[in-house]
């Protein structure tokens, strides 16, 4: 949503409609954020500090965000190669996981003793 309301060839109206909607939505988390804390002061521990496996799946966890987002914003360059086709084919679907997972757990499905 906010790229299509940044983007160069968006309408006025839609640019500024965008920024608004995405100031409100930064105020409105901070806030309750600030009121949660506010309303739990004193009655719930400190959250412990993080060690190296909290700050190494932190790591993974903003690197493959990173690694979606320049994905997405350079796929419409690769768009015309076949690779980049084929590609999509295996991620629209999910890479297949579904099926896999139906596998492993097919022994457990209910069948009809007839």
């Amino acid at each position: 949503m906010l790229a299509q309301g940044f983007a160069d060839a968006a309408p006025r109206a839609l640019t500024q409609r965008a920024a608004v909607y995405a100031v409100a939505t930064v105020v409105g988390y901070f806030g309750m954020q600030a009121a949660a804390r506010a309303l739990t002061a004193g009655l719930l521990p400190p959250p412990p500090a993080p060690g190296p496996l909290e700050w190494s799946l932190i790591v993974l966890a903003v690197a493959s965000f990173g690694l979606v987002a320049l994905v997405q914003a350079m796929f419409p360059l690769w768009a015309h190669h076949r690779a980049a086709a084929v590609l999509r084919v295996h991620l629209s679907n999910g890479c297949y996981a579904n099926a896999v997972f139906d596998r492993l757990v097919g022994g457990w499905s209910t069948r009809n003793a007839s």
